[in-house]
């Protein structure tokens, strides 16, 4: 058993120090320790790596692109000191580059920039796979990327029952997992 223990420390450790370093690397800002992601990072990739280990590098990577985005995405939309308008205006732009148009930005602050960047990193992969997965990937990101909005906007208003809150923030966790 404790061989066992060993290998699979290793083997893990390796997958995970490569994938994580490469991350924080191209995501500084939405992976710093400092933010939610960063320290959920190490979580996030055992999560992926014990779930989809059998697949091809490129799946897990993706996998793994995803569930950050999820969790940068969803601290994004719970600061509070960030306006509404700006979150309206992040979800427009994540609409047009889901539907695969190009969106320039301007001012907007390093996080903003970082999540529309991998927006787009994720956009371009799913791309090469079949039509009909990429347009269901479409479908279920708008879906997912409403829902974000949506709950960001009923977590800020005191009036919101526990329902209505859980049937919007489970959908935007489940259509991840879709």
């Amino acid at each position: 058993m404790y061989s066992k223990n060993k290998d699979f420390e290793k083997v893990y450790t390796d997958y995970y120090v490569k994938k994580i370093e490469h991350l924080k690397s191209e995501y500084p800002e939405i992976t710093s320790e400092s933010r939610r992601t960063g320290k959920a990072l190490k979580n996030i990739c055992f999560f992926i790596w014990s779930y989809a280990k059998d697949e091809d590098n490129e799946t897990i990577d993706l996998l793994l692109k995803s569930s950050v985005l999820l969790s940068a995405q969803d601290d994004f939309y719970d600061i509070l000191n960030i306006s509404s308008k700006e979150k309206a205006e992040f979800y427009y732009i994540c609409n047009y580059i889901i539907k695969g148009d190009n969106y320039n930005l301007n001012n907007e602050s390093k996080q903003f920039i970082e999540l529309v960047n991998l927006w787009k990193d994720i956009r371009k992969e799913v791309k090469n796979a079949p039509l009909h997965l990429y347009k269901y990937w479409q479908k279920k990101s708008t879906e997912l990327n409403k829902s974000m909005l949506e709950e960001s906007h009923i977590i800020h208003h005191k009036n919101t029952t526990f329902n209505d809150y859980m049937k919007v923030s489970t959908n935007s966790v489940g259509i991840m997992f879709v």
